[in-house]
């Protein structure tokens, strides 16, 4: 009779899931010690949180392989074990909604930044977030009374509800990430190529997640009675992780490509006239963001040629801008 058996749904969903976790969880590793190599100027509280975090993370993976041990060594060949949840899965619930919601507080943190202050929008960002983690705790509440899977149906308006939310907070944190980033360009060409690339980090890395969500929402609907959507579940909180550590080690990189070349192209300076002459002209404009720009320009004159300018950037500071900033929390 044990060869008729067919546990693809079920057993094998989670054992996937749970082996993709875990190979995760050795890319956040990574991720974690290449952050606290490389952040050493971060704020003490973020580099706490991270760490935290990361610790949180590998409970994560110890709950799952828990879980797993349950099902396929513990009762080996016994189905009915199937039909009721462990304690570590309940326990998992939990963990897996206090990451998620301490990495899109930090989100919030970024469009607080970006927006330059906006209660409103910020408000909006963290109370998708609430929600998110009040349904998530409601479920994982109510799981603790439930003796069978089957019991799920109980509160499957809550499941559909909190599934929902997670997929609306991504999309909604991506995208104003996106339109705050636009908005701050200035006009310069370098920093502006800044701002794509972080643009273009938020939409990959938010891409994961989203798509992850989807599938565990979408699973669900379509196939309440085995364990697909679990297998969905179990990765969220490790690509929700990952994608924040990705921006965070990321920033040294763009930094060091903002430093090694001017913020001014020579479109964006008038042409002089004149012939064998050298003139400094200050200019009177800010970026963006607030930067008084003070620029040297020299004008050579080449016998058989047309005046060519050549741009001396004297003092200028460190590149200190809000679409940056954001990154550094």
């Amino acid at each position: 009779m044990a060869r008729g058996l067919h546990f693809d749904d079920t057993l094998g969903v989670i054992l996937v899931g749970g082996m993709l976790t875990a190979v995760l969880f050795g890319i956040t590793s990574l991720q974690i010690y290449l952050y606290y190599v490389r952040s050493k100027r971060d704020p003490r509280l973020l580099r706490g949180v991270i760490g935290v975090l990361w610790v949180m993370d590998g409970l994560h993976v110890i709950l799952i392989i828990h879980t797993l041990y349950y099902y396929m060594v513990d009762n080996y060949l016994s189905p009915l074990a199937l039909i009721s949840p462990t304690w570590s899965f309940k326990v998992d619930l939990m963990v897996t909604h206090v990451t998620l919601f301490s990495v899109r507080g930090i989100f919030a943190r970024r469009v607080w930044i970006l927006s330059r202050g906006n209660w409103l929008l910020t408000s909006s960002v963290m109370v998708f977030a609430i929600l998110v983690i009040i349904a998530g705790y409601g479920m994982a509440i109510r799981t603790f009374f439930m003796r069978t899977y089957a019991d799920f149906h109980e509160v499957s308006w809550l499941i559909y509800t909190g599934l929902a939310l997670e997929v609306a907070t991504d999309l909604w944190i991506a995208s104003w990430l996106c339109v705050l980033l636009n908005r701050s360009r200035s006009g310069f060409k370098k920093t502006d190529t800044m701002i794509s690339t972080l643009m273009v980090y938020t939409i990959n890395t938010g891409a994961l997640t989203f798509v992850c969500a989807v599938g565990c929402f979408i699973s669900y609907i379509t196939m309440p009675t085995n364990f697909v959507f679990i297998g969905f579940y179990m990765l969220i909180p490790k690509l929700y992780l990952n994608a924040l550590l990705a921006t965070l080690n990321a920033r040294d990189g763009l930094q060091e490509k903002v430093n090694s070349q001017p913020f001014i192209a020579l479109s964006d300076i008038s042409n002089l006239s004149g012939s064998g002459q050298q003139q400094s002209v200050t200019l009177p404009e800010k970026d963006g963001f607030h930067h008084q720009l003070s620029v040297n320009i020299e004008t050579v004159t080449d016998v058989k040629s047309e005046p060519v300018e050549v741009l001396d950037i004297g003092h200028y500071p460190r590149p200190n801008h809000a679409f940056m900033s954001s990154y550094a929390v």
